[in-house]
């Protein structure tokens, strides 16, 4: 008797095991949908799809259709588009879902959102990386991995930025990160994960991929808020004339004299990744030439992200000779203005005392300048803000004043 007992307590042992291995009896859940098989062609999908208790289906997080499951005859029924039908489950575990329909075969893996998102958090993977690998399109394409699951992937050239959103699952007990959504060269299933400080090594199917960390700046931001409006009043009349008599620089021979001895000034460029509060920094050198023997004064023109170092081929600095007819703006001319008052400011040149003037430029682009008040020509910050699909947000800062020797 007492062996029956106990061969019967290990039938249910195992039972237990069995529907233990099995996982749930219905595939309500969040499940990764890795790929579809076509008449035996296989097709890489990596979309998340959720399997709501209210029968709602969810796919990349987007209400997409409903299902039923009929566990009797174990048929799951999907109205969603392209995977409507009643699907055969050919198979259920507590890791893996397959579904058939005709010659279509759909292939899940269960994701556990809360373990997944622990996962992240402790991965080093959040914050801004930039994709290394060429794809010979001279793009460059920068990454954002956000907590709990966020992925922004921002692609940009000399003219034109895009950005895509997505999910990303750090699996670390597969050492697997997923992405889902539109990422070119990182979408999928990425494995043989190698995360260090600095680098991300993945194979990308089958392809080596690395990711660089971006180095990242801790710039204020401050978003420009006033409009080309604000400088005329109700009547289209412009209302600061008698501002320019508050420049700081009004003696262009003063400007020289303060300037023949100044070699060169140096900058910090801190150009914000847009959908980011993380910013990508280079230094940028304007060339100073100031004579009383020619009178003249010239200091290049670098706030457009150029310097003569470093500019392509093809570009050429915008002229920035003083003439009769320069604004007292220098080097600005053609743009509106208002002077708001004077600011005590500190850059990594030094601290000082600066006019503040506020300036509408092309295609409506804000600019916020601050001009050192006792070194005329000298312009310690400004603040170049444009919003829009082809919008920026750019910083530059005096860093050093170079004296000719």
């Amino acid at each position: 008797m007492l062996k029956k007992s106990f061969l019967l307590l290990i039938s249910v042992l195992v039972y237990a095991l069995n529907l233990a291995a099995q996982g749930t009896s219905e595939p309500m859940g969040t499940w990764l949908l890795d790929k579809i098989a076509t008449q035996g062609n296989y097709q890489d999908v990596g979309q998340l799809v959720d399997f709501n208790q209210d029968g709602k289906l969810y796919i990349q997080e987007i209400p997409f259709g409903t299902w039923a499951y009929n566990q009797k005859d174990k048929h799951l029924d999907m109205q969603a588009q392209d995977l409507s039908g009643s699907y055969e489950l050919s198979y259920l575990s507590a890791t893996n879902m397959q579904l058939s329909l005709d010659d279509k075969d759909l292939y899940f893996t269960r994701i556990d959102r809360d373990k997944i998102q622990k996962d992240n958090l402790e991965s080093g993977l959040i914050g801004l990386w930039e994709y290394a690998n060429d794809l010979g399109d001279d793009m460059r394409r920068i990454i954002q991995f956000e907590a709990p699951d966020k992925i922004s992937l921002i692609e940009k050239d000399e003219n034109s930025e895009s950005r895509h959103s997505g999910i990303w699952l750090y699996q670390a007990e597969l050492n697997q990160l997923v992405i889902i959504g539109q990422m070119q060269g990182i979408r999928g299933v990425n494995t043989e994960v190698n995360i260090t400080p600095n680098e991300v090594n993945f194979l990308n199917k089958t392809i080596p991929t690395t990711l660089k960390k971006v180095k990242q700046d801790a710039t204020a931001i401050e978003r420009l808020t006033f409009t080309s409006d604000d400088f005329y009043d109700e009547t289209g009349d412009y209302k600061y004339y008698d501002d320019e008599q508050k420049l700081p620089w009004q003696d262009v021979y003063e400007m020289i004299d303060d300037l023949q001895n100044v070699k060169q000034l140096v900058y910090k460029e801190s150009t914000l990744v847009e959908g980011t509060q993380s910013f990508e920094t280079k230094t940028l050198t304007a060339d100073v030439a100031a004579s009383f023997d020619t009178e003249s004064l010239s200091i290049d023109y670098i706030f457009d992200g150029y310097d003569r170092y470093s500019a392509p081929d093809d570009y050429k600095l915008p002229p920035n000779k003083w003439d009769s007819y320069a604004s007292k703006l220098y080097p600005y001319k053609d743009v509106t203005y208002r002077v708001k008052g004077e600011e005590e400011i500190t850059v990594p040149a030094g601290t000082f005392t600066c006019s503040v003037v506020e300036a509408v430029g092309s295609f409506d682009e804000k600019i916020k300048m601050w001009m050192v008040k006792d070194k005329p020509g000298i312009i310690a910050k400004i603040i170049k803000d444009k919003s829009g699909t082809f919008g920026h947000y750019v910083v530059y800062e005096l860093t050093e004043i170079k004296q000719k020797k």
